[in-house]
């Protein structure tokens, strides 16, 4: 097939998006047409390709195994298209670059630093202050802020912005039933909010009781919070252990750390897709905000991450 013959893009557009949703419904409205037409586009589809690209299960609209093929090439496609578009766009001064970060971030660090680079030619950009991680490949950011141990998506641009080690803490009371690293499981465990995945708890317990080779307890969840500050706060009232900084060891008289190991190595890192992070304009962008982070390794103290 040659690109003269190739199927209509219209088809192919409505082809993926009811592949993406699993619902021709879902799809019209995404598109702005009427789930007739839909439907119609990805008749001719089928009929100039010559295969059947759907199975229809109740309600459900699920692809073939062709189809599926065809629609993750497809969603690739338009994914580049539309960051193509983008980039244009931003390159001609009609599009902001968009930083996604947690809202803590994005208040106590970000926003600041991004007010002093304006006077730099960086005037152009919006900050995203999400609890949800950006989905970069369908556009939602430019920029991604994160925390945790690192990106595990090795298609990524990652740049380290701060790093520190966390580790148990609790109060000086509740240290005295803590003998080996076993005994936190007979105690409240404080957990925090995901901030590398922006949702779900995260992983800094686990990933403690990995180290020191204990099955994570599935019953000792003492509370949940948004922050570490505000974990380690009720840990430092004697509510029970939280993970926590050498920060807060200094911030809290009565906060201890029961054990001298093992430590967990966490960082504040920007992510990017590699295309982007290549634009003139971004890379600039990029460049100066690892710089900043390098300057102000005291924002950890003031309780952004």
């Amino acid at each position: 097939m040659n690109r003269r013959n190739m199927p209509p893009l219209n088809s192919l557009r409505a082809f993926e998006s009811a592949a993406r949703n699993m619902s021709v419904s879902k799809a019209s409205e995404e598109l702005g047409v009427t789930a007739s037409a839909v439907g119609h586009q990805i008749r001719n589809l089928e009929k100039n390709l010559g295969v059947r690209l759907f199975d229809r299960r109740g309600n459900r609209l699920v692809p073939t195994q062709t189809g599926a093929r065809l629609a993750q090439a497809l969603e690739a496609g338009f994914d580049a298209l539309f960051r193509a578009a983008e980039a244009v766009q931003r390159q001609s001064g009609h599009r902001p670059v968009t930083i996604s970060a947690t809202p803590a971030v994005a208040l106590r660090w970000l926003a600041p630093v991004l007010d002093r680079f304006r006077g730099e030619g960086f005037d152009d950009f919006r900050i995203d202050a999400s609890s949800d991680e950006a989905d970069l490949a369908a556009g939602e950011a430019d920029i991604d802020i994160r925390y945790g141990r690192g990106s595990s998506d090795s298609e990524l641009i990652s740049e380290m912005l701060f790093s520190e080690a966390v580790f148990p803490v609790c109060s000086c009371a509740m240290v005295a039933n803590l003998a080996v690293p076993a005994d936190v499981t007979t105690k409240p465990l404080l957990f925090v909010d995901d901030w590398g995945r922006r949702g779900g708890t995260w992983s800094a317990w686990a990933d403690w009781f990995q180290e020191v080779g204990l099955a994570m307890p599935v019953s000792s969840v003492g509370a949940r919070f948004s922050e570490m500050d505000k974990a380690v706060a009720e840990a430092a009232a004697g509510r029970g252990i939280a993970m926590g900084a050498q920060r807060h060891l200094e911030r809290y008289p009565d906060l201890v750390r029961p054990f001298s190991g093992p430590e967990i190595i966490y960082g504040t890192f920007l992510v990017a897709l590699p295309e982007v992070a290549e634009e003139p304009g971004i890379r600039r962008l990029i460049a100066r905000l690892v710089s900043e982070a390098r300057k102000t390794s005291g924002v950890l103290h003031e309780g952004a991450f």
